[in-house]
């Protein structure tokens, strides 16, 4: 395995930092890797950016108002750092973050692609799926009224799989207007010799959630270029961006070994809003340094690393104590632009099955906590300590049952809906019955009140049972 600089995410699924503006400075070689000229400031209440410029000769680049968060331009390449020590010092400043990018190669794929393609039958059959218990009729509500935020590549919304389920409130921060389209630019941004092999990345994140939550909805906010590239502030900016759009769910393939101040910022931000965070938690193969945000889990984040479908750590997942579920992330078959299909590794795609797994647990849960949806999501996972000896605790609560998880929260003594109140409004009324019967004689799957899988007569017992007593 080759030698990483912090902030670099290693290998397939993590995602790479690189700027849209730059290449990294070739200064601070062993340091990590950062935007020529570029640094992140947040003002304290009542300070002028004025000031600020006409103090240091920094320019305004990109700023997020109503966190009062500036990209700015430092005047001498070479100087980034220096800039943001003495930020550090002055009171107008409450925090400072180099503009951190990075670099990596991957794990697999051929030719300009990370992905081996697949057919449509092979994604159907791929047993990651099962190994996640995602079966596609899962009871209960699937993750409707869930938004969950992609923070990625764009998507590929025309792609079948997606039809219905994108909500159209997408934002693209690399080019800076709506939409976020998952498509190749010509370029070599990273200059790897490869263009745009990064191209279907934030399309199989989705593709992954979508058919684990097929009812949520998914925001596309893109973050990451065609090359796999991107920067702290864009990915700063998104997380924003999800939390005023309302999304529930935020999943981040993206990381980092440094620790930028002003992300932390945003995610704990996310927490205190009731948002779930979700991200991955790299592909290096190590346990420490720690793989930022992921690791960031006094702040609310659920880190995830990757298993196979026989749930055998792969060589490349990190892992340590800091992570807290295993998913899915070998090999893992989803959907690609242009009505295609293909397989990558990495716990990049890890990372979708547990937003998933959240974003179903929050469609029953409506009112619960990000932390207690995390609680709930680890409590049905099934170890992985059989199959991984020497990796005891290190990796997480161990794989994610997804459906197990959901029907965990529709019955027994744990369950934090009424089954009575089927339109999940609050109140158990005659119209509960005429939804509930409706969706029983279509034989929809959120008809199987008592989850065991199947809408059956029992179902129509322990409904009308719960709502004649009231629950």
């Amino acid at each position: 395995m080759k030698t990483v600089h912090p902030f670099v995410p290693g290998l397939i699924g993590a995602l790479v930092l690189l700027a849209k503006l730059g290449l990294p400075s070739a200064a601070f070689a062993d340091a990590p890797a950062f935007v020529a000229r570029q640094a992140l400031i947040q003002l304290a209440p009542g300070a002028s950016i004025q000031a600020i410029h006409t103090q240091y000769g920094t320019s305004t680049l990109q700023q997020i108002p109503s966190r009062r968060i500036y990209l700015v331009q430092v005047p001498v390449a070479g100087d980034e750092p220096e800039f943001v020590d003495d930020a550090r010092t002055d009171a107008r400043i409450i925090r400072a973050d180099l503009n951190y990018v990075g670099d990596n190669g991957d794990a697999g794929g051929t030719g300009q692609s990370i992905f081996l393609f697949r057919t449509a039958t092979q994604y159907l059959q791929d047993s990651s799926y099962a190994a996640a218990d995602s079966a596609s009729a899962i009871p209960g509500r699937q993750g409707e009224g869930v938004l969950v935020a992609v923070l990625d590549s764009g998507l590929d919304a025309n792609h079948p799989q997606l039809a219905g389920r994108i909500d159209p409130r997408g934002f693209d921060f690399l080019v800076r207007q709506p939409g976020a389209f998952d498509t190749g630019d010509g370029l070599d941004n990273n200059a790897d010799g490869r263009i745009d092999e990064y191209v279907g990345h934030g399309t199989a994140v989705a593709g992954i959630i979508a058919r684990v939550a097929p009812r949520a909805s998914i925001l596309p906010i893109r973050v990451m270029n065609s090359d796999g590239v991107a920067n702290i502030y864009a990915l700063t900016e998104g997380v924003y961006y999800a939390i005023d759009s309302g999304a529930k769910v935020i999943n981040i393939s993206i990381g980092t070994y440094g620790d930028p101040t002003i992300l932390t910022e945003a995610l704990r931000e996310a927490r205190d809003r009731g948002v779930s965070v979700v991200a991955a938690a790299g592909n290096d193969g190590v346990s420490s340094p720690l793989f930022m945000p992921a690791a960031r889990t006094a702040d609310g984040v659920i880190s995830v690393t990757a298993v196979s479908s026989s749930r055998v750590r792969p060589a490349f997942a990190n892992y340590g104590l800091w992570i807290r579920i295993s998913a899915p992330g070998e090999l893992v078959t989803s959907i690609l632009p242009n009505n295609q299909f293909g397989a990558a590794s990495g716990t990049s795609f890890a990372a979708p099955f547990v937003s998933a797994a959240i974003a179903l647990v929050r469609s029953e849960c409506t009112t619960i906590t990000p932390e207690d949806a995390a609680l709930r999501v680890q409590a049905g996972a099934q170890s992985v300590n059989a199959q991984n000896p020497n990796f005891l605790g290190e990796l997480g609560s161990g794989i994610v049952q997804a459906a197990s998880s959901a029907g965990g929260a529709l019955s027994g003594p744990d369950a934090c809906v009424c089954p009575a109140d089927f339109d999940r409004d609050g109140a158990v009324v005659f119209l509960d019955i005429l939804a509930f019967l409706n969706r029983w004689f279509l034989q929809d799957p959120a008809s199987d009140v008592d989850g065991n899988g199947a809408p059956d007569a029992a179902d129509i017992f322990h409904f009308l049972t719960a709502w004649f007593n009231g629950c």
